[in-house]
């Protein structure tokens, strides 16, 4: 799991029902599920950092980013149970507008490494409302 051919049609299901089959209002990539949504968030990330500023983006999207919502993996009962692939509060760190201009994601790929999780309280609610 984590590569871009491990994406299946109940991976697209998952996101599709997580958008409210429809219903729901999405901002960033709206008509793409599966593996086209995973290149379609890598290339919106370099190339339209002015739609991510717009809509208040809290984090630089990377692989590992474009793969955990292309995929509907996030969360877990606990961070030592949590999937390699999956996505946690860690994974949603906070960064300033101005690195959204030069940010260029990586070609591979490749899961990156999980971050630290957050350290305290105050630093993990702050995470988590992003």
């Amino acid at each position: 799991m984590g590569t871009l051919q491990s994406i299946t049609k109940d991976h697209e299901l998952l996101v599709l029902a997580a958008r409210g089959c429809g219903r729901f209002r999405v901002a960033i990539c709206p008509d793409d599920l599966g593996r086209a949504l995973v290149k379609a968030l890598l290339r919106m990330a370099e190339h339209s950092s002015a739609l991510f500023k717009h809509h208040r983006w809290p984090t630089l999207i990377n692989y590992r980013i474009a793969f955990g919502i292309a995929s509907g993996s996030w969360g877990g009962k606990s961070v030592e149970t949590l999937a390699a692939h999956a996505l946690s509060v860690a994974d949603w760190v906070t960064c300033p507008e101005e690195l959204f201009d030069d940010y260029v994601p990586t070609t591979e790929y490749k899961i990156e490494p999980r971050p630290k999780q957050p350290v305290n309280m105050l630093k993990w609610a702050r995470q988590a409302r992003n």
